[in-house]
């Protein structure tokens, strides 16, 4: 029932912010003072909102570009699109610094107040936070979303979500794809040893994401290995792929191999082990790993 800050930038003359007031996530931007002799400036405080509830999670996101001859400002929630803030136009320079959670020293809010001070403090739990110098495509901004939807068990809108297996595998989801000809992601790593790219046949509403278990690559393992092979120790992290609107072709495939244990001894080689079913132990594909450096593909 309170103004509470989750993120703010500048002070009273620009800046962006987002804020619960009452029962409502506000996504808002404001340049006060002409800087450009009218063209875009000065714009008052603006935003796009959505309703939200106690106890629940929830993911937003801010964007901006400033590059073309207006700009933009957009947000979204929990996947959801709302769109670019009305009648917002170029954000210039500014000094202040960034509150997260809570307001420092001065921000402005829907209906034109622009107040001073360390204030509105949050009263929730952060578990993420994440800032990115880009501007990210709609491929892209929809792959970051089902990132975030599997790691924290956020429902997306129908049809955005490209990922089955968050229930076990949802842990580093990364991954490649295409909306249309002008947005694409086609080479992906996120945080994790794995690394995608180059894949040979990405067409529009096609994707490839991959997400892990969680396992331990710290040692190694002959449980799960095909045919109960002596010969064959794996990690005991596993990874699902799920590929969504169609066929992308062949992939490379890279593993960074500095992060696991060292090779048991007697062993030299890398292989990647696959299969449809989750169970190594019959019916899985082994394939040899070139060297290229500490990356195998």
């Amino acid at each position: 029932t309170s103004r509470q800050v989750i993120y703010e930038e500048g002070a009273q003359i620009r800046g962006l912010n987002i804020y619960i007031e009452n029962d409502t996530l506000n996504i808002g931007g404001w340049n006060y003072q002409d800087d450009d002799g009218g063209v875009t400036t000065p714009w008052s405080y603006t935003s796009v909102r959505k309703k939200i509830y106690a106890n629940t999670p929830y993911f937003a996101v801010l964007e901006f570009d400033f590059d073309g001859a207006s700009g933009q400002v957009s947000g979204a929630v929990n996947g959801e699109d709302l769109g670019a803030l009305p009648g917002a136009g170029k954000l210039f320079t500014h000094s202040g610094d960034i509150g997260i959670g809570a307001m420092n020293e001065g921000s402005c809010f829907d209906g034109g107040a622009c107040l001073t001070g360390e204030n509105y403090y949050f009263d929730g739990i952060f578990a993420e936070f994440i800032s990115e110098n880009i501007v990210y495509n709609a491929a892209q901004l929809l792959i970051v979303h089902n990132y975030l939807a599997a790691k924290y068990n956020i429902t997306l809108p129908t049809g955005d979500d490209l990922y089955d297996y968050e229930t076990n595998h949802g842990y580093e989801v990364f991954g490649i794809g295409q909306q249309n000809d002008t947005s694409y992601h086609n080479t992906a790593q996120g945080q994790g040893i794995i690394k995608i790219e180059n894949p040979g046949n990405l067409g529009n509403g096609e994707y490839l994401l991959i997400g892990h278990d969680n396992g331990s690559i710290s040692n190694w393992t002959n449980t799960e290995v095909p045919n109960s092979d002596i010969n064959i120790q794996r990690v005991t992290r596993e990874w699902r792929a799920d590929e969504t609107g169609g066929d992308i072709g062949t992939i490379t495939f890279r593993t960074d191999t500095t992060s696991f244990a060292s090779k048991p001894a007697g062993f030299t080689t890398y292989v990647l082990m696959t299969d449809s079913d989750g169970n190594f132990t019959n019916g899985a594909t082994v394939t040899e790993l070139t060297a290229d450096g500490d990356e195998f593909y």
